[in-house]
């Protein structure tokens, strides 16, 4: 997909299905969790966005976020406590790759991954929102 700075709709929500066979150690020794082989969300950002909130959400689950932005650098994140882990942040023009992580390996999880330019918009507020068309 494409982005750029005022995407429509805000936030935009996914549904994605995946199963954890890939230790994040191998892509970054920073990140955590059991990946999907393929990036579960490719996207290409037209213009460089000042603050972008990239983050997932599925119920009842311990979930990580693994963003590879178009220079190769890795960012990533383990969700909190009750949360579902969020990568905020400037994000460059060019194509980002996001994983999601599950905590085990051989996991499946059905999970919602949503961005927004809304500081307000929330991980567990995925749940309800409309996805994008």
């Amino acid at each position: 997909m494409r982005l750029g700075a005022g995407f429509t709709p805000d936030p935009w929500v996914m549904d994605v299905e995946m199963v954890g066979t890939v230790d994040a150690h191998t892509l970054d020794e920073d990140c955590t969790g059991w990946l999907s082989s393929t990036p579960n969300m490719l996207f290409d950002a037209d213009t460089a966005i000042t603050e972008l909130y990239l983050m997932a959400y599925a119920p009842d689950a311990d979930l990580s976020l693994v963003v590879q932005g178009p220079d190769g650098s890795f960012r990533c994140v383990a969700s909190a406590e009750g949360e579902g882990p969020m990568v905020s942040g400037f994000f460059a023009s060019g194509r980002h790759k996001v994983w999601v992580g599950v905590s085990a390996e051989g996991r499946s999880k059905r999970v919602r991954l949503g961005l927004s330019e809304l500081s307000e918009t929330t991980a567990a507020g995925l749940q309800n929102a409309p996805l994008a068309p």
